[in-house]
């Protein structure tokens, strides 16, 4: 699908970084991924559960040279920033870290660590389902 991925490409359209793809059985990781943050975006969506509009980070990344869009919802259910989002702002673009979607116990977690040192930190993942694999690039360097 050469000529497909060449449109996407000119279009601005970047795919999702995955961390767990969705089975009959539940949430399976898709593995380790080295990705180095290029910039963040604070942007509206809709959460999964509820259809309710929420506030939300999306983060541009790369992995082995392909661009790609990594979505966070910007606040937990308590109302605090949400704890991945914290970790994140700790790192300066162009960073590379190690993201990977893990199993701990009955919940779905994303460790995440500096691929050069430091401490592996993980994080709750609520199982939801985005409905798009693309997001477009409207504005600015990152898609909205």
């Amino acid at each position: 699908m050469k000529i497909s991925r060449q449109i996407i490409k000119v279009a601005g359209i970047f795919p999702r970084l995955r961390l767990f793809t969705k089975t009959p059985k539940g949430l399976v990781s898709t593995g380790q991924h080295i990705v180095k943050l290029i910039q963040d975006k604070e942007v509206k969506g809709t959460e999964f559960k509820t259809g309710k509009e929420v506030e939300k980070v999306r983060y541009l990344v790369e992995e082995n040279g392909e661009k790609k869009i990594f979505e966070r919802n910007k606040f937990n259910k308590s109302g605090d920033v949400d704890y991945l989002v914290v970790k994140l702002a700790e790192y300066e673009e162009n960073t590379e870290i190690i993201l990977k979607g893990e199993r701990a116990g009955i919940k779905n977690v994303v460790s995440l660590s500096p691929v050069v040192g430091g401490e592996s930190v993980e994080v709750d993942e609520e199982e939801h389902e985005e409905s798009d694999s693309v997001v477009e690039n409207l504005d600015d360097d990152i898609p909205n």
